[in-house]
Protein backbone atom coordinates (compact mmCIF):
# COMPACT_ATOMS: atom_id res chain seq x y z
CA UNK A 1 0.00 0.00 0.00
CA UNK A 2 1.19 3.58 -0.96
CA UNK A 3 1.49 6.01 1.31
CA UNK A 4 -0.68 8.37 -0.77
CA UNK A 5 -3.46 5.97 -0.25
CA UNK A 6 -3.91 6.98 3.27
CA UNK A 7 -3.45 10.45 2.75
CA UNK A 8 -6.36 12.73 3.97
CA UNK A 9 -7.07 13.97 0.86
CA UNK A 10 -7.60 9.97 -0.84
CA UNK A 11 -9.16 9.06 2.29
CA UNK A 12 -12.04 12.13 2.09
CA UNK A 13 -12.42 11.34 -1.75
CA UNK A 14 -13.26 7.89 -0.60
CA UNK A 15 -15.62 9.13 1.87
CA UNK A 16 -17.92 11.41 -0.74
CA UNK A 17 -17.70 8.83 -3.35
CA UNK A 18 -18.67 5.92 -0.87
CA UNK A 19 -21.18 8.29 0.66
CA UNK A 20 -22.48 9.21 -2.72
CA UNK A 21 -22.67 5.60 -4.15
CA UNK A 22 -24.38 4.49 -1.27
CA UNK A 23 -27.36 7.46 -1.89
CA UNK A 24 -27.50 5.83 -5.58
CA UNK A 25 -27.47 1.80 -4.96
CA UNK A 26 -29.37 1.73 -1.81
CA UNK A 27 -33.09 2.99 -3.74
CA UNK A 28 -31.84 0.47 -6.65
CA UNK A 29 -31.24 -1.95 -4.23
CA UNK A 30 -34.68 -1.90 -2.20
CA UNK A 31 -36.58 -1.45 -5.78
CA UNK A 32 -34.74 -4.58 -7.13
CA UNK A 33 -35.29 -6.71 -4.07
CA UNK A 34 -39.16 -5.59 -4.32
CA UNK A 35 -39.48 -6.55 -7.90
CA UNK A 36 -38.14 -9.88 -7.17
CA UNK A 37 -40.05 -10.38 -4.46
CA UNK A 38 -43.51 -9.06 -6.59
CA UNK A 39 -44.08 -6.39 -4.55
CA UNK A 40 -44.07 -3.02 -3.72
CA UNK A 41 -42.02 -1.17 -1.00
CA UNK A 42 -44.32 0.48 1.60
CA UNK A 43 -44.15 3.39 3.40
CA UNK A 44 -41.59 2.32 6.08
CA UNK A 45 -39.28 0.81 3.72
CA UNK A 46 -39.68 4.88 1.80
CA UNK A 47 -39.31 6.59 4.98
CA UNK A 48 -36.09 4.50 6.20
CA UNK A 49 -34.14 4.96 2.69
CA UNK A 50 -35.02 8.93 3.27
CA UNK A 51 -33.31 9.24 6.69
CA UNK A 52 -30.29 7.06 5.57
CA UNK A 53 -30.03 9.15 2.36
CA UNK A 54 -30.22 12.20 4.32
CA UNK A 55 -27.33 10.73 6.71
CA UNK A 56 -25.45 9.70 3.56
CA UNK A 57 -25.45 13.39 2.02
CA UNK A 58 -24.31 14.37 5.06
CA UNK A 59 -21.45 12.35 5.02
CA UNK A 60 -20.38 13.13 1.39
CA UNK A 61 -20.94 16.96 2.37
CA UNK A 62 -18.82 17.11 5.32
CA UNK A 63 -16.47 15.18 2.94
CA UNK A 64 -16.09 17.40 0.33
CA UNK A 65 -16.45 20.19 3.47
CA UNK A 66 -12.82 18.73 4.17
CA UNK A 67 -11.11 18.40 1.20
CA UNK A 68 -12.34 22.27 -0.13
CA UNK A 69 -10.85 23.06 4.22
CA UNK A 70 -7.44 21.50 3.21
CA UNK A 71 -6.21 24.13 1.27
CA UNK A 72 -8.01 27.15 3.84
CA UNK A 73 -6.79 26.18 7.01
CA UNK A 74 -10.61 25.31 8.10
CA UNK A 75 -12.55 28.56 7.17
CA UNK A 76 -14.98 26.73 4.99
CA UNK A 77 -15.93 24.02 8.05
CA UNK A 78 -15.69 26.34 10.73
CA UNK A 79 -18.80 28.09 9.11
CA UNK A 80 -20.20 24.84 8.44
CA UNK A 81 -19.93 23.49 11.90
CA UNK A 82 -23.74 25.29 13.15
CA UNK A 83 -25.33 23.51 10.15
CA UNK A 84 -23.88 20.12 11.67
CA UNK A 85 -24.86 20.37 14.84
CA UNK A 86 -28.36 21.30 14.06
CA UNK A 87 -28.37 18.75 11.53
CA UNK A 88 -27.18 16.40 14.44
CA UNK A 89 -30.28 16.71 16.29
CA UNK A 90 -32.47 16.39 13.44
CA UNK A 91 -31.18 13.37 12.86
CA UNK A 92 -31.44 12.22 16.33
CA UNK A 93 -35.65 13.01 16.08
CA UNK A 94 -35.80 11.20 12.93
CA UNK A 95 -34.12 8.27 14.35
CA UNK A 96 -36.82 8.46 16.91
CA UNK A 97 -39.73 9.14 14.78
CA UNK A 98 -38.59 5.94 12.72
CA UNK A 99 -37.60 4.05 15.78
CA UNK A 100 -41.23 4.18 16.79
CA UNK A 101 -42.76 3.94 13.78
CA UNK A 102 -40.71 0.20 13.25
CA UNK A 103 -42.01 -0.48 16.37
CA UNK A 104 -45.09 0.09 15.63
CA UNK A 105 -45.13 -1.31 12.25
CA UNK A 106 -43.65 -4.69 14.02
CA UNK A 107 -46.71 -5.08 16.36
CA UNK A 108 -49.15 -4.62 14.06
CA UNK A 109 -48.55 -6.92 10.71
CA UNK A 110 -50.23 -6.36 8.23
CA UNK A 111 -48.91 -8.93 5.71
CA UNK A 112 -46.35 -6.82 4.01
CA UNK A 113 -43.27 -8.29 5.63
CA UNK A 114 -40.99 -6.54 3.08
CA UNK A 115 -41.46 -3.04 4.07
CA UNK A 116 -40.97 -4.12 7.85
CA UNK A 117 -37.95 -6.09 7.20
CA UNK A 118 -36.49 -3.55 4.69
CA UNK A 119 -37.52 -0.40 6.77
CA UNK A 120 -36.13 -2.45 9.78
CA UNK A 121 -32.82 -3.04 8.07
CA UNK A 122 -32.71 0.56 6.60
CA UNK A 123 -33.31 1.91 10.24
CA UNK A 124 -30.91 0.20 11.29
CA UNK A 125 -28.42 1.75 9.04
CA UNK A 126 -28.99 5.07 9.26
CA UNK A 127 -29.06 4.49 13.15
CA UNK A 128 -25.02 3.36 12.44
CA UNK A 129 -24.42 6.16 9.83
CA UNK A 130 -25.37 8.50 12.68
CA UNK A 131 -23.14 6.82 15.27
CA UNK A 132 -20.35 6.40 12.65
CA UNK A 133 -20.97 10.39 12.20
CA UNK A 134 -21.54 12.22 15.33
CA UNK A 135 -19.93 9.69 17.65
CA UNK A 136 -18.15 7.25 16.88
CA UNK A 137 -15.57 5.59 14.00
CA UNK A 138 -17.50 2.28 13.15
CA UNK A 139 -16.37 2.42 9.74
CA UNK A 140 -12.47 0.77 9.50
CA UNK A 141 -11.69 -0.23 5.92
CA UNK A 142 -7.77 0.01 6.14
CA UNK A 143 -5.11 -2.26 7.07
CA UNK A 144 -3.48 0.58 9.15
CA UNK A 145 -6.85 1.73 10.62
CA UNK A 146 -7.58 -2.14 11.81
CA UNK A 147 -4.25 -2.13 13.45
CA UNK A 148 -4.76 0.71 15.34
CA UNK A 149 -8.08 0.00 16.51
CA UNK A 150 -6.34 -3.57 17.75
CA UNK A 151 -3.81 -1.52 19.40
CA UNK A 152 -6.51 1.14 21.12
CA UNK A 153 -8.82 -1.46 22.17
CA UNK A 154 -11.33 1.53 21.77
CA UNK A 155 -13.15 2.99 18.88
CA UNK A 156 -11.92 6.72 18.80
CA UNK A 157 -14.97 9.78 18.36
CA UNK A 158 -15.84 9.72 14.34
CA UNK A 159 -14.51 12.43 12.04
CA UNK A 160 -17.44 14.68 12.17
CA UNK A 161 -17.85 14.40 16.12
CA UNK A 162 -14.05 15.65 16.55
CA UNK A 163 -14.67 18.60 14.31
CA UNK A 164 -17.76 19.67 16.35
CA UNK A 165 -16.04 19.26 19.44
CA UNK A 166 -13.07 21.37 18.32
CA UNK A 167 -13.06 25.10 19.83
CA UNK A 168 -14.03 27.28 16.57
CA UNK A 169 -12.28 30.91 16.90
CA UNK A 170 -15.22 33.61 16.44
Amino acid sequence: MSSAVGSPRNRLTFLVQGELFGCLVLPVTVFSLATAFDTLPGPLAWFSLAVVGFLLLQGAAFGLLKLKDLGDHGRRMAAAVAWFRRAKWLNLALLGLLGGLVAARGLQPTGQDFDFWTGLVLATLAALEQVNYYHWQLMHDTPQEWRDLLRRKRLKRGLLARELGRPRVR
